[in-house]
């Protein structure tokens, strides 16, 4: 099946990292040829100069400063990448916000930094940034550093023997053709037990034979460990790779799907750009929150 990702968010403090966050999704945006949406909240933002009940005409005042570092950010963006930019102001906290988000403009990717300038770096780090990366019904891109490409040219792609590790096969499809990438089948299994090994070699079969259909060059290892997630990391950098995708939730035996240590110990800890994807059993029942007004605005480039 291909994977059409045509709207794509990015938070932004204006920190650093969530700069190096904006040009990796524009890069994406550029390929795929979708929307790029950059979204600000002001919870714990620094601008937030006062509470959202306290002096109108001060955050009035406030909201403006920041619309228009947006607009000025977007212009840029839209100039140099000749994307559409939309850009979101929310104002309650930032998972509700984005969760929000996400719905009301059926976001197809978030693009994300995982360390933020002084007065949000809380938010967008440890519990929230998983919070965001386990309650987004999309795929996250997480990322920590600046890339030293901003391509996709080496995908690690680990296919675990307790998840259906083949679901991320569409995606991993659709980037690499666009990316032009070689994509490294990463069997893992916990044990040597015969029917562990023989099902992350039906797994890696599979894939390949999948991969080999829509012309992508592959590479495959198998590792056994009792830390897959520090094996995967350390094959990931001997290999130079650019991206790790990995299944964010699991099927527990009882049906229900739990968070997955593998996959977010790859994320706390990868100074790789990891992509997390949701496996097709998850159906999450839409949470309601209470929305605070999100200002917006789109700026096009015409030569697009």
């Amino acid at each position: 099946m291909i994977i059409n990702i045509k709207r794509i968010l990015v938070p932004t403090d204006f920190s650093e990292t969530s700069n190096f966050a904006i040009e990796k999704a524009c890069r994406i945006a550029s390929l795929f040829n979708a929307e790029l949406y950059v979204i600000h909240v002001l919870e714990g933002s620094p601008y937030k100069l006062v509470k959202s009940d306290e002096n109108p005409k001060e955050k009035i005042v406030m909201q403006k400063y920041v619309m228009d570092k947006l607009a000025l950010l977007a212009s840029s963006i839209s100039e140099k990448f000749h994307i559409t930019v939309n850009t979101l102001l929310g104002e309650n906290r930032v998972v509700e916000v984005i969760d929000d988000a996400i719905k009301d403009n059926k976001i197809d990717l978030i693009v994300m930094g995982t360390k933020g300038a002084s007065g949000i770096k809380e938010v967008l780090i440890g519990s929230n940034a998983q919070k965001i990366v386990n309650g987004a019904v999309c795929p996250v891109i997480t990322i920590k550093n600046a890339p030293s490409k901003l391509d996709f040219s080496n995908i690690v792609l680990p296919l675990e023997s307790w998840n259906n590790s083949l679901e991320k096969l569409d995606y991993v499809s659709s980037f690499a053709t666009n990316y032009k990438s070689e994509v490294h089948l990463l069997g893992i299994i916990e044990s040597r037990k015969r029917a562990d090994m023989r099902k992350v070699l039906t797994l890696l079969n599979n894939a390949e034979s999948y991969l080999k259909v829509h012309n992508i060059p592959c590479a495959r290892k198998i590792i056994a460990s009792q830390n897959l997630a520090k094996e995967t990391l350390e094959y990931a950098n001997a290999i130079k790779a650019n991206l790790i995708m990995v299944l964010s939730e699991r099927e527990s035996r009882l049906g229900s799907v739990l968070p997955d240590a593998f996959a977010k110990h790859i994320i706390n800890h990868s100074e790789i750009p990891v992509m997390s994807i949701k496996p097709a059993m998850y159906h999450s029942d839409s949470v309601s929150f209470h929305k605070e007004p999100v200002h917006r605005s789109q700026h096009s480039n015409i030569n697009r």
